[in-house]
């Protein structure tokens, strides 16, 4: 699971760090097949995640972030 604890996000043209939160999510898109998924932020660049928790994540953040558009790709 990621947490602020574990990971922060640095924001174009600043020097601070802001925790991790679902509520900047802007993009989330899925490749199942690959075990990957892209988070796209509205701070900063996107996120690659990849591993075994990703089928469980794309699960959990649209109902983290139900106005986030999710996109699936093969």
């Amino acid at each position: 699971m990621l947490t602020s604890d574990g990971l922060r996000i640095l924001p174009d043209q600043t020097a601070a760090w802001l925790p991790f939160d679902d509520a900047l999510l802007t993009g989330i898109a899925v490749a199942p097949a690959r075990h990957e998924l892209t988070v796209s932020y509205s701070v900063c660049a996107p996120i690659l995640l990849s591993g075994l928790p990703v089928p469980w994540r794309a699960v959990a953040l649209p109902f983290l972030s139900p106005a986030t558009a999710v996109y699936l790709e093969n």
